[in-house]
């Protein structure tokens, strides 16, 4: 039988673990509720990193690396990633799961980003939902890390490098065509671009499985390089674009609208707040024309009109 003083020990050290699980899960739904618009521009996420991710053999799952310790937390600031922080040493995968409850049951997906690893050295940290974000079974604190996370995931896809893993359903569902815009921009002081110069580009598609770089690579290109903010509003509001989960894409709809004023609104803070690790690097000066003067509205102002207008459409397609 246990010593009484031990039981008592191991009684004191859960409930102090409770004691912390529970102001973490405080901690949390006190941004979601008061630092919202402040998430928008600025969301921590959690990474593995590059030798964690080579040494796996099988798609890893978040708690799992969480509990051993191989998770990374970063902060993602969009003022940072306008200006390309992240996009030389930070990776986020683009691909489809599999099947409803584990990504890549073949590990084909795994290999081939581990190539992808060994062919770009230079690439030191690692984001994919599976392992970057609770799944299945969760605790009361990884459901708010989730809610936390999931609507800012365009922040990850908008300023780091994206490997977009190709199957032959990818360009048909609503979150791998999401990314694929976003990861096909190039951020500028005068709002989003197409990346089409060598220079620009963030992205790369790895065809797997039956798909071909020359069919659906080649459709991915086509589609979302040059698509504007507003083509792509249209085609991913379509009712066959294919999505799990109808409120992710109520959710994410709205904010596809309001990234260009996000993107020219990041620039403004960044020349007002340079990076102190690139203080060489000029950042292109807004136009004249596109100035505030004092009697306009802010671009602050603006976002939010168009997000409260976005917002009610959205709740028009729930009806």
């Amino acid at each position: 039988a246990a010593e009484p003083g031990a039981l008592d020990y191991v009684k004191e050290e859960l409930k102090e673990r409770i004691r912390e699980e529970s102001e973490a899960v405080r901690s949390i739904r006190r941004d979601l509720e008061q630092r919202s618009e402040e998430l928008d521009s600025e969301c921590s996420f959690f990474f593995m990193n590059r030798e964690s991710f080579l040494a796996q053999s099988t798609w890893p799952k978040f708690q799992d690396l969480k509990k051993a310790g191989l998770l990374v937390e970063k902060s993602i600031r969009l003022a940072d990633g306008v200006r390309g922080k992240y996009s030389k040493n930070m990776m986020s995968i683009s691909h489809c799961w599999e099947t409803s409850a584990f990504p890549d049951p073949t590990n084909t997906q795994l290999k081939a980003v581990q190539q992808y690893l060994n062919d770009h050295p230079e690439i030191e940290l690692v984001w994919g939902d599976y392992s970057s974000m609770p799944q299945g079974d969760r605790t009361p604190r990884d459901k708010l890390e989730f809610k936390r996370m999931l609507p800012r995931i365009n922040l990850l896809y908008l300023s780091t490098s994206v490997v977009q893993l190709v199957d032959i359903t990818y360009p048909s569902r609503f979150w791998t065509q999401f990314e694929s815009w976003l990861a096909m921009q190039r951020c500028t002081p005068n709002g989003l671009r197409g990346a089409k110069d060598a220079g620009d580009v963030r992205y790369q598609i790895i065809c797997i499985h039956s798909a071909e770089d020359d069919y659906e690579g080649a459709k991915l290109r086509k589609t979302w390089q040059t698509a504007t903010a507003d083509f792509a509003y249209k085609v991913l509001k379509a009712e066959d674009v294919r999505v799990t989960n109808l409120s992710d894409k109520q959710a994410q709809l709205p904010k596809i609208k309001i990234l260009d004023t996000a993107v020219i609104e990041a620039f403004k803070q960044t020349s007002e707040l340079p990076d102190p690790q690139e203080p060489d690097q000029e950042v292109e000066e807004m136009p004249a024309e596109a100035e505030l003067t004092g009697n306009q509205t802010t671009g602050l102002e603006q976002l939010k009109e168009k997000v409260e207008s976005l917002e009610k459409d959205a709740e028009r397609m729930k009806e």
